[in-house]
């Protein structure tokens, strides 16, 4: 997350979000495991819309993706965030798809 750019970033796992590339359903408690995985789907838009409706970016990517090209995709878009919002300073503090808050000057993820 860099709270000061506005930009937040989510690293999905593929079997928890159901990447469309690599999930596989497993053989056993199918039931539990598909509402499970389309519940954290559901999350993730939520998450996603909320963040976008706050005015942030939102950067998403798979577990599987090359960490260069996520690395540079992400600096890209800082970079980008930063000539347009002229504050000194990035922070970041952490990486989930859960949801995001504020407490006093220090921001979390969970």
């Amino acid at each position: 997350m860099f709270p000061r750019r506005r930009v937040v970033v989510l690293i999905d796992g593929c079997f928890f979000h159901g990447c469309p590339q690599h999930y596989i359903s497993p053989k056993t408690r199918t039931t539990f495991w598909e509402e499970k995985i389309s519940l954290n789907r559901r999350r993730d838009a939520e998450t996603t819309r909320l963040f976008e409706a706050d005015g942030w970016t939102v950067l998403r990517f798979w577990e599987h993706e090359d960490v260069d090209q996520v690395v540079g995709e992400i600096k890209r878009v800082v970079d980008s965030a930063r000539s347009s919002r002229p504050i000194a300073g990035v922070m970041l503090t952490g990486l989930t798809t859960v949801g995001a808050g504020r407490t006093g000057d220090r921001y979390w993820v969970c």
